[in-house]
């Protein structure tokens, strides 16, 4: 039993992530998409998103910080 589950538990390991990896292929360039260029684009936009983050609480501290300002004033 043991030796029947062995050899079906050991090739998909071998098997699938060359099949995952030639999907993925398949995938980009159905889309016409690099995948280098792809994450890029991805890095890019968590980029984006980490700044703009940033803008709004550096805006809001600034916001905060001119209010206290004037109350003090």
């Amino acid at each position: 039993m043991i030796y029947v589950i062995r050899p079906f538990l050991r090739s998909p390991n071998k098997i699938l992530p060359s099949e995952t990896e030639e999907v993925k292929h398949r995938i980009m360039s159905e889309n016409g998409m690099n995948p280098g260029l792809f994450l890029l684009f991805f890095v890019l936009v968590i980029f984006v998103q980490f700044v703009n983050v940033k803008i709004l609480v550096i805006f809001i501290d600034l916001k905060i910080f001119i209010r206290i300002i004037i109350i003090i004033i």
